[in-house]
């Protein structure tokens, strides 16, 4: 983004299509060079669900509310969507190893 101390402000919106569950954040972005940000986190209803289809959807409106940077582009590349399939949450524990005898 062009301009020091200009922010860019991206609506991401996730939507599971069969549960009709709409989920949006908003994400404010300052100048970065190279790098990641994630513009999404959390659990999402229906997307633990086979066959079900997620939208996702990033917008931008420039110059309204508190985006600033209205000289400025984002470009976003090689977006990527993960999913948690863990049956427990929780930290690893394999460093540690106990036996008994």
């Amino acid at each position: 983004m062009a301009g020091a101390g200009q922010t860019a402000v991206l609506l991401v919106t996730v939507t599971c299509n069969e549960s009709s569950r709409v989920y949006e954040r908003t994400v404010s972005i300052t100048e970065i060079e190279r790098g990641n940000v994630v513009l999404f986190t959390g659990d999402v209803d229906g997307a633990d669900v086979a066959s079900n289809t997620l939208t996702i959807t990033i917008e931008r409106n420039p110059a309204t509310g508190d985006d600033d940077a209205k000289y400025a582009s984002v470009q976003l590349h090689n977006v990527q969507v993960a999913t948690d399939n863990r049956a427990v949450q929780g930290s690893s524990e394999s460093s540690s190893y106990s036996y008994s005898e």
